[in-house]
C-alpha cells in the first residue's frame, strides 16, 4: 500500500477528533472553565476525547473489513496512528504558536503536571487506537461467543 493512502486514513482519523477536540476546547474554555478552573475542566474534557477517539477509529476501521474499499493490516494501522499523532501535534504546535503566542516551553511550564500526564497518555492512545481495535477485533473473533452461528456450529461440530 502506497503512503498517499495510508497518509489520506491517518489525516482524515485526525480530522475527525481534531474537529471534536475543537468543539469541546471551546466548550471547555468559554463555559467549564470560568465555572470550575481550567485544570478540572480539562480534566472532565478528557473521558468525552477518549470516547470521540475511540468512536472515530471503529468508524475508520469496520468490523467488516470484506465490505470495506480498504483493508490495513497491523503495520499500515501502526503507521496511520504515528501520522496521525504526527499532523495532531503540528495542528497543537500551530494553536500553541499563532493563537497563545505561547512557546513551547512556555505552554509546558503553564500545565497543570497531572492534567498534562492525561493529556500525554491521551495522545498515546490515540496514536496507539487503529492498531488496539484491531487487536481487540481479531482477538474476539476467535471468541465462540463472535460471529455467526454457523462459523460457531462449524467450529464446535462434534468429531465424528
Amino acid at each position: 500500500m502506497n503512503f498517499s493512502k495510508l497518509f489520506l486514513a491517518a489525516f482524515r482519523y485526525f480530522a475527525i477528533v481534531f474537529a471534536f477536540g475543537f468543539l469541546l476546547g471551546v466548550i471547555r474554555t468559554l463555559y467549564l472553565a470560568p465555572r470550575i478552573g481550567e485544570s478540572l475542566a480539562e480534566l472532565l474534557e478528557m473521558p468525552w476525547m477518549l470516547v470521540v477517539i475511540f468512536i472515530a477509529a471503529r468508524w475508520m476501521f469496520p468490523a467488516d473489513p470484506v465490505n470495506t474499499k480498504v483493508q490495513f493490516n497491523i503495520r499500515q494501522r501502526i503507521s496511520i496512528g504515528a501520522i496521525a499523532l504526527s499532523i495532531l501535534l503540528i495542528a497543537e504546535l500551530g494553536v500553541m504558536f499563532f493563537v497563545r503566542h505561547q512557546g513551547i516551553g512556555e505552554y509546558i511550564a503553564s500545565r497543570d503536571p497531572v492534567v498534562f500526564g492525561f493529556y500525554l497518555g491521551s495522545l498515546g492512545l490515540f496514536a496507539a487506537m487503529p492498531c488496539l481495535i484491531a487487536c481487540a477485533r481479531k482477538k474476539s473473533s476467535n471468541s465462540p461467543t463472535r460471529g455467526t452461528p454457523q462459523e460457531f456450529m462449524k467450529d464446535n461440530a462434534p468429531i465424528g
